[in-house]
């Protein structure tokens, strides 16, 4: 402060008023430019330093600004009060930001574990690393599927802020979930990504993302498994007619696409797969889901050759393709005793 006597007679009783800093405004009485006069006193012209000291509040940030207005006060030598006020702003710089981090229990997933109805944990922390005060901070994963999400407003590292409301500095932590899908497993990984919110004291909203990945090991398997009514012939003849079955099996844990069978046998003929018979009808022709099987189904005329030999053998084998373009396969023969 600068306080002058701009009058032609002394001032007694000089002082300052400043509610924002209330009683602790220091004169420099010693430093004024008449310091004869002493302490509250100023001469016709004599001019005066004073300073105060204030230290800045969270809700100041918040407001984004500090008004200070002061007003200076004397007595005149016939005891009339003359007065003068001043004002001052402080503009302080918002910067709202907020962080969030997050994490999951299961980074990779293999054998047993990597299966329909696993269940992820995923870990956050929000904070926020601005310097102004956040409310309505919210939490969004976006992830299809997640549940349970759950912010622990009360073990926040400031809890007297309340729900929804962070300090600078503060930090808050949550839970989500999440069941493994087979379009989880087929995809070999599940991406998770969570957004956190917050409002500025300016209503400015503020974002930040953060994402997490499990991997998940795929382990595609397919089973052929091949019978006939009739493992041994007695007088058997030439032209005699072999029913064979089929039953194939998706024994893995991802889905297997362009599925067929492949008998070996030279001569057999009306070989199909039965698509109606199939456990899980929905996935398809060609197609088969975890743990699917499909029945299928071939013919063969016996042949001289094949009674001179005593027996005939029938090698068939089935093949699929992984989500992944990963080709499996499984033969299977059966014999027939002439």
């Amino acid at each position: 402060f600068t306080v002058t006597n701009d009058g032609d007679t002394e001032l007694t009783d000089v002082r300052i008023d400043d509610e924002l800093v209330d009683d602790a405004v220091t004169f420099d009485w010693d430093g004024s430019s008449d310091p004869a006069t002493g302490e509250g006193v100023l001469s016709a012209g004599e001019t005066v330093t004073a300073k105060a000291t204030y230290t800045v509040t969270q809700d100041d940030v918040d407001a984004g600004i500090v008004p200070n207005a002061a007003s200076v006060f004397g007595t005149s030598p016939r005891g009339d009060e003359v007065t003068d006020t001043d004002d001052v702003e402080t503009v302080i710089r918002n910067k709202p930001e907020i962080r969030i981090e997050k994490d999951v229990d299961k980074k990779s997933l293999t054998g047993d574990a990597a299966v329909v109805g696993t269940t992820l944990t995923y870990s956050f922390t929000i904070t926020n690393t601005g310097n102004v005060t956040l409310h309505d901070v919210a939490l969004d994963d976006k992830l299809d599927g997640v549940y349970d999400i759950a912010i622990d407003w009360d073990g926040s590292s400031d809890a007297a802020t309340g729900d929804g409301v962070l300090s600078p500095s503060e930090a808050v932590s949550a839970i989500a979930k999440y069941d493994l899908t087979q379009g989880d497993i087929d995809a070999s990984h599940v991406v998770n990504t969570a957004e956190a919110i917050g409002t500025s004291p300016q209503d400015e909203e503020v974002s930040s993302s953060d994402t997490v990945e499990t991997v998940i090991d795929q382990s595609p398997c397919i089973s052929l498994d091949k019978s006939t009514l009739q493992t041994n012939i007695d007088n058997a003849s030439a032209g005699r007619t072999v029913p064979f079955t089929f039953k194939i099996t998706n024994t893995g844990n991802v889905t297997l696409h362009d599925v067929t069978l492949t008998d070996h046998l030279d001569g057999i003929y009306d070989v199909v797969i039965d698509w109606t018979t199939s456990t899980d009808d929905a996935t398809g022709d060609g197609a088969l889901s975890v743990s699917e099987s499909v029945s299928g189904t071939a013919k063969y005329d016996l042949k001289q050759v094949d009674i001179d030999n005593g027996s005939v053998t029938n090698t068939a084998t089935t093949e699929g393709i992984s989500p992944l373009d990963e080709k499996v396969s499984d033969d299977d023969d059966v014999i027939v005793h002439l």
